[in-house]
């Protein structure tokens, strides 16, 4: 094997761990914290119950459309198509704060920091939701 090729793929094996790394923090590891999911639920309440349904964010719903994906895709979604009225007419800060209250109505935990109104940041994060629980024996 040649010179260049060796370093290309010892170039290639050092960088392949560090992208996984990165990839794989996941919204069941406290990725905002309780009083930013608190300020959502005022910015919820004020700017999207009016049209929104917790239902229509939440369980199965939310699953199917956002599981596996990014978190930088649904704060790209929401800041560029909410409010339906205004569009993207929130501050950054607010959208993340909506994203934080998002995660804690599907009961992804908090943790000590805050999310970041940052989609390079957010795309490292990966959206997991909670494995739905195996019903119980007596329940069969």
């Amino acid at each position: 094997m040649g010179y260049r090729r060796r370093l290309a793929v010892l170039a290639a094996l050092c960088v392949i761990p560090a992208s996984r790394s990165l990839a794989q923090r996941s919204t069941l590891a406290g990725v905002y914290n309780a009083e930013q999911a608190a300020r959502g639920r005022d910015v919820y309440a004020g700017m999207c119950r009016s049209c929104h349904t917790a239902e229509s964010h939440t369980g199965v719903s939310f699953h199917k459309t956002w599981e596996g994906r990014s978190l930088s895709e649904l704060f790209g979604y929401i800041s560029t198509k909410m409010p339906k009225n205004e569009p993207g007419s929130l501050a950054p800060e607010e959208y993340a704060d909506l994203l934080a209250y998002l995660l804690k109505m599907n009961q992804m935990p908090a943790g000590p920091t805050e999310l970041p109104a940052d989609t390079v940041a957010l795309k490292t994060i990966r959206i997991e939701t909670r494995p739905a629980a195996a019903p119980s024996r007596q329940n069969r």
